[in-house]
Formats: C-alpha cells, structure tokens, sequence
C-alpha cells in the first residue's frame, strides 16, 4: 500500500505524550486475557511506554499493575422492576460498563491539561462520541 510506513523501532519519541488508555471495564487486562480486546490494550500499552510516553490505563479490577492501572469501578446497577420489564431494557452489565466509562469522561473533562491524547480503546460509546466535547484529542481504534 502506498502512503503507509510501518516502523517496528522501540526507540524513545522525541517527545513524549500523556496518555490517557481507556479499555475494558468490565474484563481485566492482564493474562490470561479474556479476549483479543485485551490482549491488544496490554501490547499497545506496553509498546506506547517502551516509546517512552506516559501511558495511564483505565480499566477494570483485577488487570496487570505494571501497566499504571487507574481502575474503573463498576457499580451495581439500580434498576427498577417496571424498567426490567421493558424489553427494550439493556443488561445491567452493559449499564454499569456504560456508567463507569461515561463516569471516566467526565472526569477526563475536568482535569483537560492532564492527557496530550485520549485513546479509546474499548467497545463503549461515550468515548467516540465524545470528542466534541473533550478538551484532549480523542481517538478510538481496536486492532
């Protein structure tokens, strides 16, 4: 393809970013890992800080402290009868993830200078909808 170059050098970036990693709520990353999703986050965070950027990894409890973890806590979703009969109703699971990373958002938002760049780098919404709103340049991509 033309107009691609792929480089495989672990040298350091002649300027380092502060980034922001957001993965997984609801699945840690560490091996063994749940998924491809997560295998990817760890390599891209590992590769990110071999770089040599600050990479600060948003995720759920239990992944690798090597990585400079912030976790993500998932709470129980208070959900009424009335709604759970709706059956237009989402799985509690999807909504504590969803409220954990919209959570994240938020707070990303508030601290603006704190990230160069905000990666999304999970199967949440708010993160790709965000960018108008984000004071950081945000991304999102999964291998």
């Amino acid at each position: 393809m033309t107009g691609f170059r792929h480089t495989t050098s672990s040298q350091p970036s002649a300027a380092p970013l502060r980034i922001a990693l957001i993965a997984s709520a609801r699945h840690p990353i560490a091996e063994p890992f749940a998924g491809g999703l997560e295998a990817h986050t760890w390599t891209l965070s590992a590769a990110l800080r071999s770089r040599g950027h600050e990479v600060t990894v948003f995720a759920g409890p239990g992944s690798d402290p090597e990585l400079g973890v912030v976790e993500m806590p998932l709470r129980p979703a208070r959900i009424s009868e009335s709604a759970r009969r709706d059956t237009s109703m989402v799985a509690a699971p999807w909504l504590e993830e969803h409220h954990a990373c919209l959570q994240l958002m938020l707070e990303l938002a508030r601290t603006p200078s704190r990230y160069d760049l905000v990666h999304n780098n999970s199967l949440n919404y708010p993160p790709w909808r965000w960018p108008p709103r984000s004071p950081s340049p945000t991304s999102t991509g999964q291998g």
